[in-house]
């Protein structure tokens, strides 16, 4: 009895593998391209669900605001429009966040930018 208890517990572990990481998670298939593009493992348990809320895992997802004819949010993290003066600044436009490694890089460097002045750094997607 006490061994089948034990076992249930231990079984999720299992599926859990260093070739694996996310595993487990929404939107896994995107844990490696975050860790190649500047996240760790211990931001995923965080981050491959924001990117399942935000996109549901879509890096074409975009999301319009009331006007209808610009783009309020777009790629996996669905970065912000008020962020295309800062994109502008470094040679990207608004719709390049459709690029998974560029969203995955400049949502990187918004949790970089928030932490770095004591913020918390997923408060650009809400979470506390």
């Amino acid at each position: 009895m006490k061994l089948a208890a034990l076992a249930a517990l231990l079984l999720p572990l299992s599926y859990c593998t260093i070739d694996q990481p996310g595993a487990g998670l929404p939107c896994s298939e995107w844990a490696k391209p975050a860790l190649a593009n500047g996240w760790t493992e211990a931001d995923l348990p965080r981050l491959l669900p924001i990117i399942h809320r935000e996109s549901r895992c879509n890096p074409d997802a975009i999301r319009y605001g009331t006007s209808r004819t610009r783009p309020a949010d777009v790629g996996l993290l669905q970065i912000n429009q008020i962020h295309r003066p800062t994109l502008r600044r470094i040679g990207l436009t608004h719709l390049d966040m459709t690029n998974p490694e560029l969203n995955l890089q400049f949502g990187r460097w918004l949790f970089d930018w928030h932490k770095s002045r004591g913020l918390n750094p997923w408060a650009p997607w809400n979470v506390r």
